[in-house]
């Protein structure tokens, strides 16, 4: 699956710039951040654990805000920009441009005022070390401001999804097939600021007691689909620092924490959690059932250590083992009750929290993410001991990555069954559920539940190891 909020790398708490030297201002660290996913490809997530330790600690919240508002709006600025330029600036000085969408950003989605972006965007050319661009960058700002609805109204002339839905054509066109009647909220909702949704650690208190928690000091608190899930309001965010470093709450949105939850672990249990980084769902999984006996196990060793904090923070323990979960049924020695398979995938229904996958993610990719999903099913389905489960999930909304992935693997094995986990878990595609964003009050997930009948026999279908094709990404 692709990296989930708890993933994302924590810069250290003091800036780790040279002495003497300037922190580099939010503005222009979100500019260099844009310019990392646009036009030089890299992830969000990689991007900001290199910038965000330059900038002062009070200053990274919004930077960080700066670098994810732009990423969801991009196609829009980025009509913007170039209508109110004289030249296509983006070939040419790539961070000036890239700043310029920041400030627009501002200007057209925040509520900070124009004379307080105007300044320091402007200021910010000195920190990317393009002192000559300052009249430019506000003169585009100004002209902005001055001709908007002129602007808008020549772009939307000959304007494409990019500008009016901010959304890659190819994506937008597969949404608008796969979901007819739902495609304009999923747009929508992937655009938006995503809810503060938290999971309570139910060995420390009830989701009760920390809604009450909360309503007492006049914060919003509510609850959520998922038992031990609460969404939070925005000013609650000091007081939700101090709650994840203790170990009492965990940021997961409600459709990850009903991952867990449908697998339902119970104490005494072997459970494995095949791609388990960054490891919210095994610390999940592990506070519902403290002692079952839990194997996590990713393809990446520096993402399995991230499972070893979040477990350490919450005082459980698991076994880690370092594997490529498509390999690893056809050399595990033993069984396991349950199977947890968060499998890699296009990230489709989690683009608010990570838009960058709108700019790394191509309409190629979705072939290479199916036919590694299948291989992911038919390893580890031999590891599922007689009257087992394995709980098959991704976060994309698309078809071939989820209830088609199903169809097929139940045409290829004759042990399995496949249950209905409820309404809660979204449509019914006939072969699993999909939760969408903006529709069902979460991120977009796709569940199965898939019961292993008959013998102890291998499960494997009708083919060998298909090879290393990777686990965990």
């Amino acid at each position: 699956m692709t990296d989930k909020p708890e993933d994302q790398t924590r810069p250290a708490n003091k800036a780790v710039t040279k002495p003497g030297e300037k922190p580099l201002s939010p503005r222009a660290a979100a500019a260099r951040a844009v310019r990392a996913v646009t036009m030089d490809k890299r992830s969000l997530d990689a991007a900001l654990a290199e910038i965000l330790p330059l900038v002062t600690p009070k200053d990274r919240g919004l930077a960080q805000e700066l670098s994810y508002g732009t990423l969801r709006h991009h196609g829009h600025l980025f009509a913007i920009a170039r209508a109110l330029l004289w030249k296509p600036l983006e070939y040419q000085d790539r961070i000036v441009f890239c700043l310029l969408l920041v400030g627009l950003y501002q200007l057209e989605y925040t509520r900070i005022p124009d004379h307080a972006v105007m300044h320091p965007t402007v200021e910010a050319v000195h920190d990317l070390g393009r002192p000559r661009s300052g009249p430019l960058t506000n003169a585009v700002l100004r002209n902005w401001r001055r001709k908007r609805e002129e602007v808008l109204r020549a772009i939307a002339a000959d304007a494409g999804p990019d500008f009016r839905f901010a959304f890659p054509p190819w994506m937008l066109k597969r949404l608008r097939g796969d979901w007819p009647k739902h495609w304009e909220n999923i747009v929508r909702y992937s655009n938006e600021r995503p809810p503060l949704c938290m999971r309570v650690n139910r060995r420390q208190w009830t989701r009760d007691d920390c809604l009450s928690h909360f309503r007492k000091q006049n914060f919003d608190a509510n609850p959520t689909a998922a038992e031990d899930g609460i969404v939070l309001g925005r000013r609650t965010v000091s007081k939700v620092r101090e709650a994840i470093a203790t170990g009492q709450m965990a940021v997961q949105d409600t459709s990850a924490q009903l991952a867990a939850a449908l697998l339902a672990p119970k104490d005494g249990e072997e459970v494995l959690d095949a791609c388990a980084a960054p490891g919210g769902k095994t610390g999940h999984i592990l506070e519902m059932a403290p002692k079952a006996k839990v194997t996590a196990a990713d393809l990446n060793l520096f993402r399995l250590f991230k499972v070893k904090q979040v477990l350490a923070l919450r005082k459980s323990k698991a076994a880690l083992f370092a594997a490529d979960a498509a390999e690893l049924g056809y050399w595990w020695p033993g069984k396991f009750d349950a199977v947890l398979l968060d499998s890699p995938c296009s990230g489709l229904g989690v683009l608010n929290r990570h838009p960058d996958i709108k700019h790394l993610r191509r309409e190629s990719d979705i072939a290479e993410y199916a036919k590694l999903q299948q291989a992911l099913l038919r390893s580890l389905w031999r590891l599922v001991a007689p009257g087992g489960r394995l709980v098959y999930v991704t976060c994309s909304i698309l078809p071939e990555e989820n209830n088609l992935q199903i169809k097929r693997f139940l045409r290829l094995v004759h042990d399995a069954s496949i249950e209905d986990p409820g309404d809660d878990y979204g449509i019914d595609t006939g072969h699993g559920r999909q939760r969408l964003p903006g529709v069902h009050g979460g991120d977009g997930f796709f569940y199965a539940l898939l019961r292993k009948t008959g013998g102890d026999g291998d499960g494997g279908g009708d083919g060998d190891n298909p090879g290393g094709t990777g686990g965990g990404a």
